[in-house]
């Protein structure tokens, strides 16, 4: 895994990880901790960003599983949070077990805790407010003939309290496919995409209720596409769309496309006709002013300049 400075992209030091270990996702708790699960080999990795040297590496228990699925982590000083899919077999529909959390101590590199939640398919732990972590799943995500994506069961919004790690609160969400939780402080909101769609959902993360639901989501890219990104940039809701290789600005006062600086959609392959490059996670640079765009299929990395 390369890293890379974030204003020329180039180079400037290397994780060695092993052959297909799928490095899937990434989180950076400071300037001297990072830490990458991977999907390939079930392990959560620890490392320096500053010289990619590894730091520990812990084996995640599968249990027999047919894909232990760890996703977008979260870590304080003392704990890595990771999220489980713990999908049991492949087909259509999939069939999952209950997700879980992994609490997994940064001192010993042992896991210490496993909670588990009410829905299938844990995605994202994002910090919430508080000493609160907030944990997403999806539902039991398939796929059918024509690969296109189904859930028949909800997705589910928890709460995990930091210092007791326990869920203390469940919020289910309909069968919407959630994933990506963006929280807002200033609007007490959370931000929700869907893997199944185009549509964005709101929670309130004051009274609990879900403001855009099932039944009037924002819609916001293709239904055939789904929104693989959310990002706050100033005062709107930047989102991307995989399928569309596109990035849509949304207010978030009343939800209305084409907020500032994107009066229209943000085409990422333009000028390349019949190729996807698939618009997927996004990292902004407030300093300079940039916003990075990880393009999946194409296997690079985009850079817009913002006004």
């Amino acid at each position: 895994m390369q890293i890379r400075d974030a204003t020329t992209l180039e180079s400037v030091a290397t994780l060695a990880l092993p052959e297909y270990a799928s490095p899937s996702y990434l989180f950076v708790s400071h300037s001297t901790t990072g830490f990458v699960t991977c999907n390939g080999n079930n392990t959560l990795v620890a490392f320096n960003p500053n010289d990619g040297s590894e730091l520990w590496t812990l084996q995640l228990p599968a249990d027999g599983l047919a894909f232990l699925g760890p996703g977008k982590p979260y870590a304080n000083g003392s704990y890595v949070f990771v999220p489980l899919a713990n999908i049991e077999s492949f087909g259509d529909p999939s069939t999952y077990r209950k997700a879980e959390v992994f609490v997994v101590s940064i001192a010993t590199h042992e896991i210490e805790k496993r909670i588990t939640l009410a829905g299938e398919d844990a995605l994202e732990v994002a910090r919430l407010r508080g000493g609160q972590l907030v944990v997403v799943e999806a539902g039991n995500l398939s796929f059918d003939e024509n690969w296109q994506p189904y859930t028949t069961t909800s997705s589910y919004l928890e709460v995990i309290d930091e210092a007791s790690k326990q869920v203390v609160r469940t919020l289910d969400l309909g069968a919407i496919g959630a994933a990506r939780p963006l929280v807002d402080v200033a609007r007490n909101r959370i931000y929700l995409a869907s893997l199944l769609n185009g549509n964005l959902y709101t929670v309130n993360s004051i009274n609990w209720t879900m403001e855009r639901g099932e039944g009037n989501p924002v819609i916001v890219g293709a239904q055939t596409s789904y929104l693989a990104d959310l990002m706050l940039i100033d005062d709107s809701i930047i989102a991307s769309s995989f399928n569309e290789d596109r990035l849509y600005a949304i207010s978030p006062l009343d939800f209305a496309m084409g907020a500032w600086p994107l009066p229209e959609p943000l085409d990422i392959g333009s000028g390349e006709e019949g190729f996807l490059a698939g618009a997927q996670s996004l990292a902004w640079d407030q300093d300079s002013r940039e916003l990075y765009i990880l393009q999946g299929l194409a296997n690079r990395v985009g850079r817009f300049d913002m006004p």
